[in-house]
């Protein structure tokens, strides 16, 4: 055992390539864990029965717009949860944006705005930065539903409607994309 920690060390000292692996390796481990710990306590399984409404005041369900449930099967769906005066969920728009040119018909994108006083908060939002995806207005039970703690918070939801995944906060688009299509 002595000879390989002493070869490792080794390595670790001479070879900038090794090091860098064993840093990024270590940085990797480092953000799963605080993906992991981030969201320990979001809804998994069967995605929750949610009160929405559209910007135009129809009531809406999820299962309305993803596809979800119906007769045909449905499609993957990244759930977009956000709030109007999040700083970070208006970084985190274009990004949903490119994953919906990305993923085409392939999966849906819709979005959720909670976390407004008024509906027309968002419909001014949604003026300023149009959308190629659906953007629907929750009330306060969306979030309690959810176990949304942080904005952006973004659920993955397979085929059948039932949560495969999320994260919560920033997340590249490469990262949206990967997480759509691969669970």
């Amino acid at each position: 055992m002595r000879p390989l920690l002493a070869r490792i060390s080794q390595l670790y000292r001479e070879r900038r390539a090794f090091r860098w692996g064993v840093e990024l390796l270590g940085f990797a481990l480092v953000v799963l864990a605080i993906s992991a710990w981030q969201t320990r306590h979001h809804v998994r399984g069967a995605a929750p029965a949610l009160r929405l409404t559209t910007l135009d005041g129809a009531p809406a369900t999820l299962a309305d717009v993803s596809g979800a449930g119906g007769a045909k099967p449905g499609k993957k769906t990244l759930l977009y949860v956000w709030a109007t005066w999040c700083g970070v969920c208006k970084a985190e728009s274009q990004n949903i944006e490119w994953v919906r040119a990305l993923v085409g018909d392939r999966a849906r994108v819709i979005s959720i705005a909670t976390g407004y006083e008024h509906p027309d908060e968002v419909r001014r939002y949604v003026a300023a930065h149009p959308t190629k995806y659906p953007v629907l207005l929750g009330d306060e039970s969306v979030p309690r539903a959810l176990a949304v703690q942080g904005y952006p918070t973004i659920y993955f939801l397979d085929a059948d409607g039932k949560i495969s995944g999320s994260v919560a906060g920033y997340t590249t688009t490469l990262g949206l994309w990967w997480r759509l299509v691969a669970q």
